[in-house]
């Protein structure tokens, strides 16, 4: 899915997404499967589900807030430059890693000037 200055809304996914949002907002739900979202300067709000493969987020001045599914099982790798890195619900084992059930898929998180917030619930 792509956005340039419009919404999008994907809802019901049943495996992974693949979404790049320059300047819109993007809204998806029930994904289950990897992902890769890379926001310019949008907003993305994602839930659903990441349990195998390699998942990314490129954030550079938008706001990605990802919601994970409590079953996920997913090690998370988080970079940022100027930007801020949040996590809800979750207690990180560093600053920048944490894992999620048994750590099966990755998810590499890198944010230049924007936000990431990732929840499990």
């Amino acid at each position: 899915a792509k956005t340039q200055a419009g919404n999008l809304r994907i809802d019901g996914m049943k495996a992974g997404v693949t979404a790049e949002v320059q300047a819109g907002n993007c809204d998806i739900a029930g994904f289950r499967g990897p992902m890769n979202l890379k926001v310019t300067a949008g907003n993305v709000t994602a839930r659903g589900r990441l349990d195998s493969g390699a998942s990314a987020i490129r954030c550079q001045m938008g706001e990605v807030r990802v919601v994970l599914d409590k079953t996920s099982s997913v090690r998370i790798r988080a970079r940022t430059t100027m930007g801020e890195i949040s996590f809800e619900n979750i207690e990180p084992a560093g600053k920048s890693e944490l894992t999620v059930g048994s750590g099966a898929g990755t998810l590499e998180c890198d944010c230049t000037m924007g936000t990431i917030r990732i929840a499990v619930e």
